[in-house]
């Protein structure tokens, strides 16, 4: 999954890029202090009418992504704190959310739940299963732990025409005997 230019990094960045080139004319939100990284990979796949919001929360966030603004007109860069930034936009829905673990984790988790679009999904970093699972209602939503290096955990919403389960009725059920 890695190409040998990508150098070190987790088979994340290249699972966000796949996401982000099929997310034609949405917006992908990234809320953390040191995904520039990812962002960078995803503004280099995602089409030209998706838009990326990015915010972080302290200057030393704000520098080291500064960058990507500068460089491509379909990024956002924002400075503010997590959940009051979260309050700002919500009117919006994203079709990729990338998060930071971080202490308001289970409070953003909760509100942009909601905020994601029905194929939408969102991507902890830097968590445990136990974490992210624990800020998730009880049932909906599939979880992924992928044991990178990254620990990024992905979530997503169950889908209503998924197939069951459960099997009704065996191969035998839907064969017809043929009389003689």
């Amino acid at each position: 999954m890695q190409n040998s230019n990508d150098g070190n990094y987790p088979p994340t960045h290249a699972m966000l890029a796949m996401l982000a080139s099929g997310c034609d004319s949405g917006i992908i939100l990234c809320c953390g202090e040191a995904l520039d990284s990812y962002c960078l990979h995803l503004s280099r796949s995602m089409p030209m009418t998706t838009k990326l919001v990015i915010n972080v929360e302290t200057d030393a966030g704000r520098a080291g992504s500064s960058y990507l603004p500068a460089r491509d007109i379909r990024i956002a860069l924002h400075q503010q704190d997590y959940l009051s930034f979260l309050h700002d936009i919500s009117r919006y829905f994203f079709n990729i959310v990338v998060i930071e673990n971080n202490p308001n984790l289970d409070r953003m988790i909760s509100r942009l739940l909601e905020k994601l679009m029905p194929s939408g999904m969102m991507i902890i970093l830097f968590s445990d299963l136990d974490t992210v699972k624990s800020s998730l209602p009880p049932t909906g939503w599939h979880t992924v732990d992928t044991k990178w290096s990254d620990k990024a955990i992905f979530i997503r919403a169950e889908s209503a025409d998924a197939q069951p389960t459960t099997r009704k009725g065996g191969r035998r059920a839907r064969i017809r005997k043929i009389q003689v």
